[in-house]
């Protein structure tokens, strides 16, 4: 817990939705054929970064929640089998509606940086670009995740500085290749 409250949440909440708009910034430069330039892209990120962090604190909120509460639960209770294999389905039901929420919702950062949209705006634009690819947009956003996460898993049996460094190469891959996607669908909806 001690690591988690340490590095991870504040990562989460407060470098990542950062990292996640500079990465956009930066995909949309690239797009324009504008020569790359990354302290152009984090000071658009800086600029939308209360848009980009009250986004990114609703849509950890419900994840968290169940976390905490699944995590009390098994702490507090001294189940049977049954019982423990009950409330095992019940909460793989709950992650799998979340995970559908979580796939409608996978645009948040782009739409912020790309169209200027606030933190409520940003949950409904996503969820209609969305609508109609929820398919491809569950594909590419799970491969995304899984891959990284099984690097990290390899590489701590080289050691936790290993882990450290698998992740700051492969973070970006998910919001560079759901930007991607996030574009191919824009263009889409608006006939290009």
């Amino acid at each position: 817990l001690r690591t988690f409250f340490l590095w991870n949440l504040p990562n989460l909440l407060l470098l990542q939705p950062l990292v996640n708009g500079a990465l956009v910034a930066a995909v949309r430069q690239i797009r324009q054929q504008q020569p790359l330039q990354p302290l152009q892209a984090l000071q658009t990120a800086l600029r939308a970064w209360k848009g980009l962090l009250g986004a990114h604190g609703l849509f950890w909120l419900p994840a968290g929640g169940v976390g905490v509460f699944a995590y009390w639960v098994f702490e507090q209770t001294r189940t049977s089998p049954g019982q423990l294999l009950g409330g095992m389905l019940m909460i793989a039901l709950v992650a799998g509606f979340l995970y559908y929420w979580w796939v409608r919702w996978s645009f948040l950062s782009q739409v912020i940086i790309e169209e200027g949209c606030g933190p409520a705006a940003a949950f409904s634009r996503s969820s209609g670009l969305v609508a109609g690819h929820w398919w491809r947009a569950f594909g590419l956003s799970t491969l995304l995740s899984t891959l990284p996460s099984l690097l990290d898993n390899l590489l701590t049996l080289a050691g936790p500085w290993a882990v450290s460094v698998g992740q700051s190469l492969t973070a970006p891959l998910g919001t560079l290749g759901m930007t991607l996607l996030y574009w191919e669908l824009r263009g889409r909806g608006e006939g290009g």
